[in-house]
């Protein structure tokens, strides 16, 4: 802050607050980060072709990607996300703290800054870890709890984000921002064509796809007979998701009604390919949506 004194952990949390209508909305939570170049002994190994593997080229490769870290980072902290703490950023990754959504907005902008500065290369990649924890944890377990996000991002086929229980590749977060947008403005007060009730609902419906994928993994690994009854509940939730969307949609008739059923037509469509396509990646927009509007009285506030 002005006084040069770093922010302790909670203060940094209480950032993640706002102010709206006279309500203070937001969960005070930090965002933690891991994340590091995806097979760097790859590169190395084969990223030059043999005539070229020299001591100098390999020393200017290291120290190309160690300028990226180590000197970029910093220097984006510093001027555009001054509330993220760079705990270590250097070589081939960075293990950063913040707020909790400036935070995931810090790794995206990594992410793609360093997606330029390889030259779009595909096969020199960033893997990330991202934990949201409330502030009174020692910083030693933070950084335990991130690195295994990171593990998990790494096993799951790497070039992606861990993050909110799941694994999401890259490319498909542009689609979900999306979908966030739309979701904050079909809620609003001023459109108000869904509740928030649904979004609650919502995520009970992704819970059941995530569910339907893993059962239909397991149908293919085995005779469907192994698997009881109660277990199949989760294959209802495209008619559970056409039931809760009809109900709570547009319910105090703010469009007209040959608007309105064009509508509910689209976004039903739109939202039931959208589970299909992403799974439990879709609750990425959905719970920074719920986390960031929550009301601060219904939250416990940390000790």
């Amino acid at each position: 802050n002005e006084s040069k004194i770093p922010l302790s952990f909670e203060e940094l949390a209480n950032l993640s607050l706002k102010k709206k209508n006279g309500e203070t909305i937001g969960i005070e939570a930090l965002g933690v980060i891991k994340a590091d170049v995806d097979n760097l002994g790859s590169i190395f190994l084969k990223g030059l072709r043999p005539s070229k593997r020299t001591f100098t080229r390999y020393l200017a490769l290291s120290r190309m990607l160690n300028l990226f870290f180590a000197s970029y980072l910093p220097y984006l902290c510093q001027t555009k996300f001054k509330n993220i703490y760079n705990v270590f950023c250097g070589g081939d990754d960075l293990f950063v703290v913040g707020p909790w959504e400036e935070s995931y907005n810090f790794i995206l902008k990594v992410r793609q800054d360093f997606e330029k500065y390889v030259c779009c290369n595909k096969d020199i990649t960033l893997s990330a870890g991202y934990l949201l924890t409330k502030p009174n944890i020692p910083v030693i377990e933070l950084a335990e709890r991130t690195e295994y996000l990171l593990s998990k991002a790494k096993k799951a086929g790497r070039n992606r984000l861990f993050i909110f229980k799941t694994d999401i590749v890259w490319d498909n977060i542009p689609t979900l921002e999306q979908w966030k947008t739309k979701l904050i403005s079909l809620c609003s007060e001023e459109e108000e064509i869904l509740s928030k009730g649904f979004l609650f609902k919502l995520n009970e419906i992704i819970e059941m796809v995530a569910k339907e994928k893993r059962l239909i993994s397991v149908a293919i690994s085995r005779s469907i007979k192994g698997i009881p009854f109660s277990e199949l509940k989760c294959l209802l939730w495209r008619s559970l998701l056409y039931y809760f969307t009809v109900r709570n949609f547009d319910k105090k008739r703010r469009l007209d009604k040959g608007i309105r059923q064009k509508e509910l037509e689209n976004f039903l469509r739109e939202i039931k390919d959208a589970l299909e396509n992403y799974g439990e990646a879709f609750r990425l927009p959905l719970w920074q949506i719920l986390y960031s509007t929550r009301r601060v009285k219904d939250d416990a506030r940390t000790d």
